[in-house]
C-alpha cells in the first residue's frame, strides 16, 4: 500500500469544484493542467508481475484517456484490469460484484 501525496498539498479552496477557478476544477477540465502525481508514481516503481486495478470516483464523466496514460507511464510489465468508476450510488452488492469480477 502506498500513500501518494502531492508536492503542494490541496487546500479546501483548491478542492471547491463549484469554483471554476479552483485547482481541482482546472485540473479536471484541462489535460495540460492535470497533476502528474500518478504518472510520477507509476514511473518510479517496477510493477512487473503486479496486477493494476485502477478505479476512480466521479459523479459524472468516464475515465477518458486515463487507462492509456497510466499504461504508458507504468514501469515494468504489469497486468492491467480496465478502470472502473465508483459512485456514491453504488451498493455494497455492486461493489462486491465488481471486486469478484476481477478474479484476483
Amino acid at each position: 500500500m502506498f500513500e501518494i501525496k502531492p508536492e503542494t498539498p490541496y487546500t479546501e479552496a483548491d478542492l471547491d469544484w463549484h469554483d471554476a477557478k479552483s485547482r481541482s476544477t482546472i485540473e479536471m477540465n484541462d489535460p495540460s493542467s492535470r497533476p502528474t502525481i500518478i504518472s510520477t508514481f507509476l514511473e518510479s516503481y517496477d510493477f512487473s508481475g503486479k496486477t493494476m486495478v485502477p478505479f476512480f470516483t466521479s459523479g459524472g464523466g468516464g475515465a477518458g484517456k486515463s487507462d492509456e496514460d497510466m499504461h504508458a507511464a507504468c514501469a515494468g510489465t504489469a497486468t492491467w484490469k480496465p478502470s472502473h468508476r465508483l459512485t456514491s450510488a453504488d451498493s455494497d452488492q455492486e461493489l462486491s460484484a465488481w471486486i469478484d469480477s476481477l478474479a484476483l
